[in-house]
């Protein structure tokens, strides 16, 4: 734990990858995969997408994700720049929380849809949210948990820094957004492949210096940070390059991190000797 006074905290978690319970996790998941095209179709034009399956990594970001946030059937959760995501079915299904899915690719506003259940009959209700990931259309302090994977990294512009402070406007106290894998190294860096998808075709990745000046230091809410490190992660499968997730935890009253900033951005510098 790094106490950067007045309650401002950056926890650091070394986080092994718990290979036996990830393969269990995979087997489990098989039920939603083949479920996956009555899924896709349920999403507000997921017709005209066709079915994607994830790969292995995405399955690793999935059970890394339900460990870090400990969902409870009365927490409230989104899944921002979900597309044609698996895992909010899951979610709902097996934590059997409220859950939302996001992306700028659905039909805007909020729309109730009824999935197909993965592990028994009948249907579960999500909302799907068609809107910009920096406007979300809902409420002060109305939600429990938001993430994004392999997301975060695809925002242009500013909006990795509008995103990150209006998902603390709707995050309740003591909610968590979390950014897996969370990328940076030693020096940040922009990049754009004109042949991948629209959405995925910008790369930015962060080094401690541009996350902490473009992101920690627009944010207008309290938070504290917790940093995962997943040091086995490659050595389950070669393909894996989930090395670190960040948590920005939204705080209450008494937390003023911006006077720290210098600090965390030396104890990121440190952290991120991870980084290949």
């Amino acid at each position: 734990m790094m106490d950067f006074g007045r309650q401002v905290v950056c926890r650091e978690i070394e986080a092994p990858v718990d290979e036996s319970a990830f393969v269990a996790f995979e087997k489990e998941f098989e039920q939603v995969m083949a479920k996956g095209t009555e899924i896709s179709q349920s999403i507000p034009g997921g017709d005209t997408w066709g079915e994607i399956i994830p790969p292995r990594e995405k399955l690793l970001e999935y059970f890394l994700r339900l460990q870090a946030l400990e969902l409870t059937p009365e927490s409230e959760y989104i899944d921002i720049a979900s597309c044609m995501s698996l895992f909010p079915s899951y979610v709902a299904e097996r934590v059997g929380c409220k859950v939302s899915r996001q992306d700028f690719l659905y039909t805007e506003g909020i729309h109730e849809r009824e999935f197909p259940k993965c592990f028994a009959d009948g249907k579960t209700t999500m909302r799907c949210i068609g809107s910009d990931g920096c406007t979300l259309p809902l409420e002060d302090s109305s939600v429990d948990a938001i993430t994004l994977h392999c997301s975060f990294e695809h925002f242009e512009d500013n909006k990795d820094m509008l995103f990150a402070n209006d998902a603390l406007r709707v995050l309740r106290k003591g909610g968590k957004l979390l950014i897996i894998p969370f990328y940076c190294g030693d020096k940040g860096v922009e990049v754009f492949h004109e042949e991948y998808a629209p959405g995925c075709q910008f790369h930015r990745y962060y080094d401690p210096g541009t996350f902490t000046g473009r992101v920690l230091a627009h944010l207008n809410y309290p938070f504290s940070l917790e940093l995962r490190h997943y040091p086995n992660s490659r050595q389950i499968d070669d393909s894996f390059y989930c090395d670190l997730s960040m948590v920005i935890k939204k705080e209450g009253a008494g937390f003023a991190i911006k006077n720290h900033l210098a600090e965390i951005h030396e104890l990121l510098k440190m952290r991120y000797r991870w980084m290949p």
